[in-house]
């Protein structure tokens, strides 16, 4: 019987070696199937649309809380204010996906309008945590943001108002 020298075990380890690599790389290169991709959401209505019926008419509702004798008074009035915070809350992301409004499709592809869309959600978030711990000072802050949010946005992408023949209620 013959024994194997030091080059027969290193001709085993770099065999052993070879084959781990190749079962490494056989599990790594399977094919993977497509990942499934959604259908594209297209826009349903116009940005301004949107603005009208939507984010104008919820700020509304935070912003007249700061009227005389509007403040929350019980339950179901911070439910009213947290309803209109999260709508407005949600309205940031659906603006930012543009609208069949004229312009909406180039606001959209702005970094500018995805900066004003998230200061949208993000003083409509500070204004729903002011709801959640019933802080009437906090909300008033928040509305603040909200109105800051609101009127860079129009500076930077619409200081023309009304379009579409859409009119506010307010």
């Amino acid at each position: 019987m013959k024994t194997r020298g030091m080059n027969g075990s290193k001709s085993l380890s770099v065999a052993a070696a070879c084959s781990a690599a190749l079962l490494i790389a056989a599990c790594n290169n399977t094919a993977q199937a497509p990942k499934a991709k959604g259908p594209p959401v297209a826009p349903a209505i116009s940005i301004n649309a949107l603005m009208v019926a939507q984010v104008d008419h919820s700020a509304h509702v935070l912003w007249n809380v700061e009227q005389k004798g509007q403040a929350p008074k019980n339950d179901a009035d911070w439910r009213e204010v947290e309803h209109h915070a999260i709508q407005l809350a949600s309205s940031g992301t659906v603006v930012a996906l543009g609208g069949t409004g004229k312009l909406d499709a180039e606001w959209a592809a702005n970094p500018g309008w995805t900066k004003r869309a998230q200061e949208l959600t993000d003083s409509a978030l500070a204004a729903l945590a002011a709801v959640h711990a019933k802080n009437f000072d906090d909300l008033v802050k928040a509305n603040g943001r909200l109105v800051d949010a609101c009127q860079g946005c129009h500076h930077d992408f619409k200081p023309a108002l009304p379009t579409e023949g859409i009119m506010h209620p307010h």
